[in-house]
């Protein structure tokens, strides 16, 4: 994610969270997290400690079922599920600074996209487990006690201007298009949304737009 140039053109002001609030002490030791840079971590999110613990905590919710979702992708087969389930993981890992999470994914995505034996592979899943598993129950101590600075402004604009900032964050590739997003789901509680937060929070803008376009159709816009 690169923050846009002051050739591009104006982004709609949105009022979502903009906490400035330390994050805990622990986030930046490594003696109390292990494995993380957080220095790479808040470089990708332009120092904005506030939106860095909230990709914390989302990757903390969506990887905590990995290694059985890769269980499940390899007992049915689909050696292709299981790369994209390494690959997400990684490159995620990687935007965060998750140094020792983003290596072991990467020897797992190599495993899952090679014919490696199933011994090799369980050992490349293993150690993905090992990198994981006492991060996301760091992650769980650290951040518990900063959740309720992460709320999302009850004075929210309407849908249709939502979108637009949503939509312009993503096509210049801006941070804050996490914070958009936050607004808008806060502002559609009742809508499916799923796709659109995985895509926005993996920083695949490409994906994003496309379901971002899927869900709000210029013809069907809120």
């Amino acid at each position: 994610w690169i923050r846009p140039g002051a050739g591009n053109s104006p982004v709609p002001a949105v009022p979502v969270s903009t906490s400035q609030t330390p994050l805990p002490e622990a986030v930046f030791d490594d003696r109390d997290l292990t494995g993380i840079d957080w220095a790479r971590g808040l470089a990708t999110v332009q120092g904005n400690e506030a939106l860095y613990r909230r990709l914390l905590r989302r990757f903390g919710e969506q990887q905590g079922e990995f290694a059985v979702a890769y269980r499940a992708a390899c007992a049915a087969a689909d050696s292709e599920a299981a790369a994209r389930l390494a690959h997400t993981v990684k490159g995620v890992a990687g935007n965060l600074g998750l140094t020792a999470i983003q290596q072991a994914a990467a020897r797992l995505e190599s495993a899952s996209r090679s014919p490696v034996e199933p011994v090799e592979q369980e050992q490349a899943l293993q150690a993905v487990e090992a990198a994981l598993a006492p991060f996301l129950a760091q992650l769980e101590t650290v951040l518990q006690e900063t959740e309720s600075a992460l709320a999302p402004s009850r004075d929210q604009p309407p849908v249709a201007v939502l979108v637009d900032a949503l939509r312009e964050r993503l096509r210049q590739d801006d941070p804050e298009a996490m914070e958009c997003f936050e607004a808008l789901a806060a502002a559609l509680p009742e809508r499916d949304l799923d796709a659109l937060r995985d895509a926005v929070f993996a920083f695949d803008s490409t994906a994003a737009l496309r379901q971002l376009d899927r869900l709000f159709a210029v013809e069907d816009r809120p």
